[in-house]
């Protein structure tokens, strides 16, 4: 974020402000893995601002954060493998 960002001792709100105006005019995609409490997204909430992806083994947090739920299944090792694979030019 560079100098604008506040200290290491900002509480999360300071921080979810700073990321908010340093990404005010630029497209992003947000992605915070296993959320485990809806609230503490809205700090990174902006309407029209950004898109957030989160990932969440509960369906109440994805409903408490009015989220479209996507559920995804486990995936076979074989075809695990063979994704990464292809994605790292092995295969």
């Amino acid at each position: 974020f560079g100098p604008a960002l506040p200290g290491a001792d900002s509480s999360a709100r300071d921080l979810a402000q700073a990321f908010r105006q340093h990404f005010a005019s630029r497209r992003r995609l947000l992605v915070i893995d296993d959320v485990r409490d809806p609230e503490r997204l809205d700090p990174f909430i902006a309407p029209g601002a950004s898109d957030l992806l989160f990932t969440t083994h509960s369906r109440r947090v994805a409903e408490r954060a009015g989220a479209a739920i996507v559920e995804v299944g486990p995936i076979a090792s074989a075809v695990a493998r063979a994704v990464l694979e292809h994605h790292l030019g092995l295969g």
